[in-house]
């Protein structure tokens, strides 16, 4: 199951960044709900989240500074994605250079959020269990070129 880590100083907008997915119907689960960005980068380091969900401007550190110092530490890294109510582009260019997986600018359109959060979980998916190369059984019908060549 993958493990959720939301960050936002905003009461409201974290809880419904919450309620807003079924976590657990999807294989994740919220392992923490943080409301500034020192106990979010703390939280982060502690439990080893495989997903972020963090606003940009909070009290004790801001969001682009917390994914930085995570960025800086050895050891697995989570996928981050931005949720922020400032559409700046100096904040866009700074999260590419940091490498998150997605910038949502409150407030969301339906299913936005969602779409972020599922395709992070398919390729999260995908990169821990890699499918198999395909066997005699489903190569059946093939070409005979292709038969040749695996040959």
């Amino acid at each position: 199951m993958l493990r959720v880590l939301v960050a936002d100083d905003e009461f409201d907008a974290r809880d419904n960044m919450i309620a807003m997915i079924q976590w657990e119907e999807n294989g994740m689960t919220v392992v923490a709900a943080e409301d500034n960005g020192l106990s979010a980068y703390e939280a982060i380091l502690d439990l080893q989240p495989d997903i972020v969900l963090i606003d940009i401007q909070m009290r004790g550190m801001n969001g682009l500074d917390v994914i930085e110092k995570v960025r800086a530490v050895d050891g697995p890294q989570p996928v981050f994605i931005i949720i922020s109510g400032y559409d700046d582009f100096a904040y866009a260019q700074r999260a590419i250079g940091l490498r998150v997986n997605g910038y949502l600018l409150k407030p969301f359109r339906d299913g936005e959020l969602e779409a972020v959060v599922e395709r992070i979980q398919r390729r999260e998916r995908e990169e821990r269990h890699p499918a198999a190369p395909a066997g005699p059984e489903e190569l059946r019908g093939k070409s005979k070129y292709v038969m040749e060549t695996l040959n």
